[in-house]
């Protein structure tokens, strides 16, 4: 009990000061992130079961993006209650000079199997439910796209050169679960309507809805996942939601953002944690002297630092779960009908995981308070400060965290690599320019000298100090300066490259058509690459999903068909990163080349085999080389690329994927060229940049709110620096006074000792973002890094200034202290 009331009494007294209240808003701003995101996930997940039970549409679903073999599609139906067959396809469907890309689903007369279907006859009118979908001669589209084409019941659309009248408005799906995050307009339509049309393209979407009990669900599971091996099954037990994944990525992005709020934290902590480990000593010391054990002392100590911890966490939880309701408030446009849920195992694991890594701040402390003893506080002895040590254990921490919640290895690597070497070269400058500069002055007089001397006597202190301004920086300008490039270099890239419209898929007679189209409109056809659809399904003979153990975009591409092209010789805006292609005359050998990146996420090795289905045919192919794409030849590029002779002696079914140049008055004839081919997948560059701004808008505002805590943190980290100095500063201070010098020399003095602090800091960051950019920029977004100095460098000078300004702002109360206050500390 006495242990408990002293523990409590010392954490009274150490949070009445700056130091204290600085670990703790620490302390407290970590929690408050770590169990906002917690809180958030759990709602987003909880809503994502109860939606996958709600709206899934049937017992099971069988996804594939090829139809089933007869013989399994017999078996299916005989061994279920009920099957409905369902198709998806993106087509653009035209109506007078408008169009639209439209998401198309084909079903039959079995289609709904569960729930009832949702119609109307006013886009904003009321709507009734019925059992069935539309009959022959029928189409049914969304609200929004019987506005965008300005449409009317009764009017008719061709559709493959059908003629089909729209009857009907359509509202909602009881399958809709299975569309994922699609946004793009829908349409129904009945089998019968189309048969004169070939659905049998590139990535469409085969679904079989199928009611049957849970015995059968396992016989059915069991059945298919031998015969058809890339076939996916949902069900309400055991299924995954499209976007649980999706969810999951953005979990992880934000988690690994926060490791570089925790670095921020441990060296606000560690700053601020010098004289409060000092006096912890002296405390222990004298409570020994009085006869406490040092176990015990130890013991009281980690209890004050606990109520700590239980105060910060009592405030994040409270200030978390309003940020949480925020953030709900706004994810209400994706996930309609989210409410918080309060999920504890979850909550229970973020808490233990924060208490964690706070208590391996504070662990190398501890240690050190075991050197504590009556002796050395009589002979004023000091303890050795461990920063070394202290520093090598937080990063091996963060380390483990960044573990953790990585995701894709390669952004990780690069980014930590960036990071190290903004602080290596913070490191390496702070030495020479502190111990070299000292040295070369030393016999020389004047503020500046006796300013590198002051500093060159706290090294590893001053280190500290500029390791953190140099991260706070290096983050800000990353960020800053990756929301300036991607807006101004995107769209020229692409424009250069790509002309203004995107052939994303083309069959042979529809390319045909293309090259007849732009001889009569005067466009011209820039780049054409050939490609096959292919799905992989096994990686050295095991299938895909048990290969695959951390998610990761490469991850979720692959579990859809992708895009196999052939090439004997390296294409020309792609380089070979590692093996070797293969010559022209490659014979019989089954050979792959596999994007370097997608390598690195998926753990693909040279002499890897990858297994893929390609129309009814398994390809074994080795990995023979990676490849990278090179900007400056054009943007149409491949993840996975074989010789000439693999896809002749395959058979694949051929599609074409490249760039057109269209002239402005040809836009308004493109409609003539879809309506006879509502299967031309073409992508205008408006459109594409229309995404792109979209995307953009959202990643500012990720940016913003990630750089508003990196913000905050700076500043706590700027505050600990100068209070844990604060005490040096005063008696230095006393010091210069009582030599002589006035209160304008002892601020000049610390002018010129924040001016080399900021300049240390601003090389790291400068050389931190040059890393980070010249990696991340070629590898993420496949453009080239063009730095721009001056702007770097005003941005750079700006946050200097902003530095020695917070600096010298609570430098003041230090210029308070006199010779008499020397004398009596």
């Amino acid at each position: 009990m006495t242990a408990l009331k002293l523990a409590w009494d010392a954490f009274v007294h150490e949070h009445a000061s700056s130091d204290g209240r600085l670990v703790l808003a620490t302390q407290f701003l970590l929690v408050f992130f770590l169990l906002a995101l917690t809180l958030t996930s759990a709602s987003v997940q909880h809503y994502l079961h109860d939606n996958l039970q709600a709206l899934l549409g049937s017992d099971m679903v069988v996804s594939r993006y090829r139809p089933l073999p007869e013989a399994e599609k017999l078996r299916l139906r005989q061994q279920a209650l009920q099957v409905s067959e369902t198709r998806l396809v993106d087509i653009t469907l035209t109506h007078l000079e408008r169009w639209k890309k439209v998401r198309l689903k084909v079903v039959d007369g079995a289609y709904p199997v569960q729930g009832r279907l949702a119609v109307g006859r006013d886009p904003a009118g009321g709507h009734e439910p019925v059992d069935r979908g539309p009959t022959a001669g029928e189409i049914w589209v969304d609200p929004r796209l019987f506005t965008e084409l300005q449409l009317e019941l009764g009017q008719t659309l061709m559709v493959g050169g059908e003629a089909l009248s729209v009857s009907r408005i359509l509202f909602h799906e009881p399958d809709r679960i299975l569309e994922g995050h699609s946004v793009a307009p829908r349409a129904m339509v009945n089998r019968a309507s189309l048969k004169g049309l070939s659905l049998n393209a590139e990535k469409t979407h085969y679904r079989y809805l199928v009611n049957a009990g849970p015995a059968r669900q396992r016989e059915i599971a069991s059945l298919l996942s031998t015969a058809v091996p890339d076939a996916q099954i949902i069900t309400r037990e055991n299924g995954r939601h499209p976007l649980a994944l999706f969810w999951k990525r953005a979990e992880n992005f934000i988690g690994l953002s926060s490791v570089l709020l925790f670095f921020m934290a441990a060296i606000a902590i560690d700053l601020a944690g010098r004289r409060r480990l000092s006096m912890e000593q002296k405390r222990l010391a004298l409570y020994m002297s009085m006869g406490m054990g040092l176990n015990q002392g130890i013991v009281m100590a980690l209890g004050q630092w606990l109520l700590g911890f239980l105060v910060s966490l009592l405030a994040g939880m409270a200030f978390a779960y309003g940020a949480s309701l925020a953030v709900l408030q706004l994810l209400q446009a994706q996930f309609p009908g989210i409410a918080p849920d309060w999920r504890w195992v979850e909550l229970g694991k973020s808490i233990l995981l924060v208490f964690l890594l706070l208590l391996s701040f504070q662990l190398p402390g501890f240690i050190q308070l075991r050197s504590t003893s009556v002796v050395a506080l009589m002979r004023g002895r000091s303890v050795p400060s461990g920063v070394l040590a202290r520093s090598g254990w937080t990063l091996a921490c963060l380390a483990g965290l960044a573990g953790f919640y990585s995701d894709n290895w390669t952004l990780t690597g690069m980014a930590l690599a960036a990071m190290l070497c903004s602080v290596l070269i913070m490191m390496l400058a702070t030495w020479l320019l502190l111990i070299g500069g000292e040295k070369l002055t030393r016999t020389g007089s004047g503020l500046l000298p006796f300013t590198l001397f002051v500093m060159r006597k706290r090294l590893l202190s001053k280190s500290t100090q500029v390791m953190g301004f140099g991260l706070c920086c290096t983050l800000l300008l990353f960020t800053l300066m990756l929301m300036k490039d991607i807006g101004e270099t995107l769209e020229a890239n692409r424009r250069i490259n790509d002309g203004n419209l995107v052939i994303a898929k083309a069959d042979p007679d529809q390319l045909a058509a293309i090259r007849h189209w732009s001889e009569s409109t005067g466009s011209r056809i820039r780049q054409i690459r050939p490609f096959a659809s292919a799905q992989l399904v096994a990686v050295n003979d095991r299938p895909l999903k048990d290969f695959v153990r951390q998610p990761s975009d490469s991850a979720a591409a692959l579990t859809a068909p992708i895009r196999l092209s052939w090439s004997d010789r390296v294409p020309v805006n792609n380089r070979v990163v590692s093996g070797r292609w293969w010559p022209s005359s490659s014979g019989e050998r089954r050979e792959i080349s596999v994007e370097s990146e997608v390598a690195t996420d998926m753990g693909f090795e040279l002499g890897d085999k990858l297994t893929f289905m390609a129309g009814d045919e398994l390809l074994d192919l080795a990995i023979v080389a990676t490849h990278a794409y090179q900007p400056g030849n054009g943007s149409v590029t491949f993840w996975f690329q074989v010789p000439e002779a693999v896809a002749e002696r395959s058979g694949l079914e051929v599609f074409y994927m490249g760039s057109m140049e269209l002239p402005e008055d040809a836009w308004e004839k493109l409609s003539a060229l879809w309506r006879p081919h509502p299967t031309l997948a073409l992508v205008p560059l408006k459109e594409i940049t229309e995404r792109f701004d979209n995307v953009l808008a959202m990643i500012t505002k990720l940016i913003l709110g990630f750089s508003s805590m990196i913000v905050l943190m700076a500043s706590i980290v700027v505050a600990a620096s100068v209070r844990g100095f604060e005490q040096e500063e005063r008696i230095k201070n006393g010091l210069l006074l009582s030599m002589g010098l006035d209160r304008f020399d002892c601020l000049k003095l610390n002018l010129y000792e924040w001016l080399v602090t900021a300049s240390i800091a601003a090389v790291g960051a400068m050389a931190g973002s040059w890393v980070a950019g010249a990696s991340i920029y070629q590898s993420q977004f496949a453009i080239a890094y063009r730095p721009d100095p001056v702007w770097m460098g005003s941005i750079t000078l700006a946050t200097m200034v902003a530095v020695c300004g917070i600096g010298l702002f609570y430098y003041h109360t230090s210029l308070k202290s006199s010779v008499g206050n020397l004398l009596t500390e």
